[in-house]
């Protein structure tokens, strides 16, 4: 099952609320897309998310677009 926006922003929603009562100020969050299909990053990118990595040279080339 592919993650949707929503479930994408509600765990990214998750994961920042733990930085922020575990004390982090300086900590940014980058999303990896090892092996994801490119819906599930424009669904990262439309929750919010904005530093987006990939494990694979080859596959970056293909989604970087």
């Amino acid at each position: 099952m592919t993650p949707d926006a929503v479930e994408i922003a509600e765990r990214y929603a998750s994961v920042v609320e733990r930085i922020r009562v575990a004390g982090g100020k300086e900590v940014t969050v980058i999303a990896v897309t090892k092996k994801h299909p490119v819906g599930v990053i424009a669904a990262a990118i439309e929750a919010g998310l904005v530093d987006i990595g990939e494990n694979y040279a080859q596959e970056l080339a293909t989604k970087r677009a």
